[in-house]
C-alpha cells in the first residue's frame, strides 16, 4: 500500500530526527501535519524534534495536541511527563506519569514507576512512594536486577557510589549517573549530585531520558 503524502513527509522527518537534524525533522513533520492534522505520530515527532532543539514550550504544545488526538498513547504521555519533570513542573510530571502507567496495556513500566517515585519524593511523600514501589517490585515478573539496584539506591539500601560502580555499559552508566544524582540531591549533597549527573550528561545515548534529565538538573544547579 503506497504511503500518503503526509506519511511520506513523516517518514523523511523520522530519518532526519534520528540523524539529529532537528530543523529538517521539524519542517517535514510540520508538512505532514499540514496535510493531515489528525496524524498523531507527526505531532509527537515534531514535539520530540522541538524538545531536542531546545524549544520546550513548543514541544509541550505538540505533545498536548498529540494527546488530544490519542489520550492513551503511552510514549507521548511519557514524553510530556519527562518534559514537565525537566522543566521543574513536578506536579504536572507526576500526573502524566500516573496517567501513562494507567494506560499501559503491555510491556515493561518499571522506569515510569521509578519516575513516579521520584516525583512523589520531591513532593514530600518519599516514605509512601517507597512502600508502593517496593510492593510492586516484589510482585512484578518484569522487574529486572538493574531495576532493583536503582530502587535500592533510592531507598538508601545501597550507596549511590555502589550503583555507579555496578554499571557495566553505556546504558547502565547513563541511568546510574541520573538516579544516583537524584538520590544525592534528595539528600542535599549537591557537589556529589553534580558529579553523578555529569556522568549521565556526557553519555553518547542522546535519546535516553536520563541524559536529558541530568542535563536539566545540572542547568538548575548552575553547573
Amino acid at each position: 500500500m503506497p504511503l500518503t503524502p503526509a506519511h511520506r513527509h513523516l517518514k523523511h522527518a523520522r530519518a532526519h530526527y534520528f540523524d539529529r537534524e532537528f530543523p529538517d525533522a521539524d519542517r517535514l513533520a510540520s508538512a505532514s501535519i499540514d496535510l493531515d492534522p489528525s496524524l498523531v505520530s507527526a505531532w509527537a515527532l515534531r514535539g520530540r524534534a522541538r524538545r531536542d532543539a531546545g524549544n520546550p514550550d513548543a514541544a509541550w504544545n505538540d505533545f498536548t495536541r498529540a494527546l488530544a488526538l490519542d489520550p492513551a498513547c503511552f510514549t507521548t504521555r511519557s514524553s510530556r511527563a519527562c518534559l514537565a519533570f525537566d522543566q521543574g513542573v513536578t506536579e504536572d510530571a507526576l500526573a502524566d506519569f500516573d496517567r501513562a502507567l494507567a494506560d499501559r496495556t503491555a510491556g515493561p513500566d518499571d522506569y515510569n514507576r521509578l519516575r513516579i517515585w521520584l516525583c512523589r519524593a520531591r513532593l514530600g511523600n518519599e516514605h509512601a512512594a517507597s512502600r508502593e514501589l517496593r510492593t510492586w517490585l516484589r510482585a512484578s515478573p518484569c522487574a529486572s536486577t538493574w531495576t532493583w539496584a536503582i530502587a535500592e539506591t533510592l531507598w538508601r539500601e545501597k550507596r549511590p557510589s555502589a550503583l555507579l560502580e555496578a554499571a557495566t555499559n553505556d546504558a547502565e552508566r547513563c541511568e546510574a549517573g541520573f538516579w544516583a544524582g537524584e538520590r544525592l540531591l534528595l539528600d542535599h549533597d549537591r557537589p556529589a549530585a553534580k558529579r553523578a549527573f555529569r556522568l549521565a550528561a556526557v553519555s553518547p545515548l542522546w535519546r535516553f531520558t536520563e541524559k536529558r534529565s541530568a542535563e536539566a538538573e545540572l542547568k538548575r544547579l548552575g553547573a
